[in-house]
């Protein structure tokens, strides 16, 4: 079973970008800073991408610096002889906006819990 769950900052602004598909899909590549566990002056960086829902969710409330936690899966690929992996986020929320002080959730800026 393929099933990933990361938590950690956004390293910079998301942006909406549309696929070159017949249906126009619009996506959300992203990148956060996971911490490392045991030395806390490291960090891991996920390359993330979502679809649906999220995609409008992130590019309104995805800033610089936001704490969010997602859950998806991790997808590898092969582009020009090098691999890679991409974690594909399902389920996103912001924790924390831009400060760690400012708990910002989906269900407080919405009003409602998040369907997806």
């Amino acid at each position: 079973m393929n099933k990933c769950c990361y938590t950690g900052r956004l390293v910079k602004e998301v942006t909406i970008t549309t696929l070159n598909n017949e249906k126009k899909t619009k996506t959300v590549y992203f990148t956060i800073a996971v911490q490392d566990d045991y030395n806390k002056d490291k960090a891991d960086f996920i390359n993330c991408q979502c679809f649906g829902a999220s995609v409008n969710y992130l590019a309104k409330y995805g800033k610089k610096g936001a704490y969010i936690e997602f859950a998806g899966k991790t997808k590898t690929y092969s582009k020009d002889g090098n691999f890679g992996s991409i974690a594909v986020a399902d389920k996103v929320s912001i924790i924390f906006a831009n400060s760690k002080k400012e708990k910002t959730t989906e269900e407080e800026i919405l009003g409602e819990p998040p369907v997806f």
